[in-house]
């Protein structure tokens, strides 16, 4: 039993799920997130781990993006009316923006990622409602069909980044385990990173390793695994209690920094109406100040341009689940990076 224990918790250090699941935020200063969550943002402890998450949701907005723009192609060349969906992808490609400009040393990268995040969730499901209230079942059916296979560019590039920054991250977590029982040949180690051994491979080892030891030793290890990971649950519940706090007052920051961003978008008509539209969620949201800070939680008294994570919410039109190939990929969703999405 305890080398069950054991092994379990060797996995939880890992990246064995690129897989999130938020719960409701809403337009005030309450937020509820869900345990998953908190499990999620665990790997916040580093900066790999952090650069991880963050190319991750990266990764999933382009990706929602790159949908977003075939569909309104494509509804374009049947006649139908775009501007509503085309204001909701301008504010997600602002979104994007800030994605890309987080400081990943910053204290507060988990809180942006939390919380930009949701934004993005928030403007994936009002593209999806907007979008299946204009078309009937067959056009959405063809849509479907017509984005199933498309390959955003920029998607394949941050896919083998991730994929890189998730084996140097388990390379390190998986080191300090061999350092602890002892095992000094890391050649394993060197070839996972390579991508010429599986990680399941290397896992397999370092139970064989693990099942040489005495009782004694298990016991040690398996006390401090433990006591590693509970640091790092009661880290996350900091990170999400900390988020709950003002968190009306940042979004209001927030919007008001996508509005200054949106002065550089070329087209005047959607430029107006997205300013107009940001206006509009800033009161409904009440309690913030106008940004003009120069980066994460910068300004004095309430005055920062939150730029941080952004995170993709449920897909822009569907993708394939995710391939493990040791990068801790599991099976894509609808509210995960690169999960398949209902619109």
């Amino acid at each position: 039993m305890k080398m069950k224990i054991c092994i379990l918790v060797v996995c939880l250090m890992l990246v064995i799920s690129t897989t999130f699941a938020y719960g409701e935020i809403g337009e005030g200063s309450i937020v509820n997130i869900d345990e998953h969550t908190c499990k999620q943002i665990n790997i916040f402890n580093s900066l790999d781990g952090a650069e991880i998450r963050l190319l991750q949701l990266e990764k999933s907005v382009a990706n929602n993006i790159c949908k977003g723009q075939l569909i309104i192609s494509n509804l374009l060349d049947l006649g139908y009316e775009t501007f509503d969906l085309e204001l909701i992808l301008a504010e997600m490609d602002l979104l994007s923006g800030e994605i890309q400009s987080v400081d990943v040393n910053s204290s507060e990268a988990v809180y942006f990622f939390v919380e930009l995040k949701q934004d993005a969730i928030d403007l994936s499901k009002e593209f999806r409602e907007t979008l299946n209230g204009q078309v009937d079942e067959s056009t959405k059916t063809a849509l479907q069909d017509a984005i199933k296979n498309d390959i955003c560019g920029i998607n394949q590039v941050l896919k083998t980044l991730i994929e890189n920054k998730i084996r140097l991250y388990n390379k390190q977590q998986l080191n300090e385990i061999f350092r602890i029982i002892g095992i000094t040949n890391t050649n394993d180690l060197q070839k996972y990173q390579n991508g010429t051994l599986s990680l399941l491979q290397v896992k397999q080892n370092l139970v064989l390793g693990i099942g040489e030891l005495i009782d004694e030793e298990k016991f040690i290890l398996l006390t401090q695994l433990k006591s590693d990971n509970i640091r790092l649950k009661i880290r996350s519940r900091v990170n999400i209690q900390n988020v709950t706090k003002d968190y009306g007052y940042r979004k209001c920051n927030r919007l008001q920094n996508r509005l200054n961003n949106s002065e550089n978008i070329e087209n005047e008509t959607l430029r107006l109406h997205l300013q107009q539209r940001l206006r509009l969620r800033m009161n409904q949201t009440g309690d913030g100040h106008s940004g003009n800070g120069k980066g994460p939680g910068g300004g004095d008294n309430g005055s920062g341009n939150d730029q941080g994570p952004g995170g993709g919410g449920n897909g822009s039109g569907g993708g394939n689940g995710g391939n493990n190939n040791e990068t801790g990929g599991g099976n894509g969703n609808h509210n995960g990076p690169g999960g398949g999405g209902p619109w």
